[in-house]
């Protein structure tokens, strides 16, 4: 069975349909209750004016409190972050729609066990590590490292950015390595490897 309600993110939707009454057997038992999602839809930065982040700094456009926030959590020189531009014929006023952000919890005992003794902090640690968890902070991570929304948009839907719940994952998305693209790098690789399609890699001077 499906069903909807309003809730801040998914783990919160077992404490408001306790609050909403259903029996804590129901809610609390992973075999019943199998699957928890949660979702925002943040809005998307339209990419034919869009601005470098490091740019709206430059012009004032954000306060000093937030971007050092911003620049604690992810280095300015390992992302291509942009931020929202002027506006163009293509959008409206530097957006074009909408992109989702979400989490999806497949909960076992242990988690629920956490919820039902109301000690949500350690559910939620519990559910990050312990059961690889991707938060909807962690989903909005990933669209700002690759452009698709500005770090202004996150805040705005989600409150001040947050370090990621598993830093490999936002490593993969890193425009550089070692001063060399990983793009490029991967490139590499495949022409060594003689892939089809590729051209064999230069002979060593």
């Amino acid at each position: 069975v499906w069903s909807t309600l309003h809730a801040l993110d998914a783990l919160s939707i077992l404490n408001r349909l306790r609050d909403l009454r259903i029996d804590e057997y129901k809610i609390f038992d992973h075999s019943i209750m199998t699957g928890l999602w949660g979702q925002r839809l943040v809005k998307k930065l339209c990419p034919h004016c869009r601005i470098p982040f490091k740019q709206s700094i430059d012009e004032g456009k954000h306060d000093p409190d937030f971007v050092s926030n911003v620049k604690s959590v992810m280095n300015l020189d390992e992302f291509e972050i942009y931020s929202r531009g002027p506006g163009c014929v293509k959008c409206t006023r530097g957006v074009t729609g909408r992109v989702p952000v979400a989490e999806i919890i497949m909960p076992d005992a242990g988690l629920m066990k956490y919820m039902r003794d109301g000690n949500i902090g350690t559910a939620r640690q519990y559910w990050t590590q312990k059961l690889h968890g991707f938060t909807m902070h962690d989903h909005a991570l990933t669209h700002i490292a690759r452009g698709i929304i500005g770090p202004e948009e996150y805040e705005t839907l989600l409150g001040p950015l947050q370090p990621p719940s598993n830093p490999n994952f936002l490593n993969k998305l890193k425009k550089t390595q070692s001063g060399v693209d990983t793009k490029q790098k991967a490139q590499q690789r495949a022409a060594a490897a003689g892939q089809p399609g590729q051209k064999p890699a230069p002979p060593a001077q």
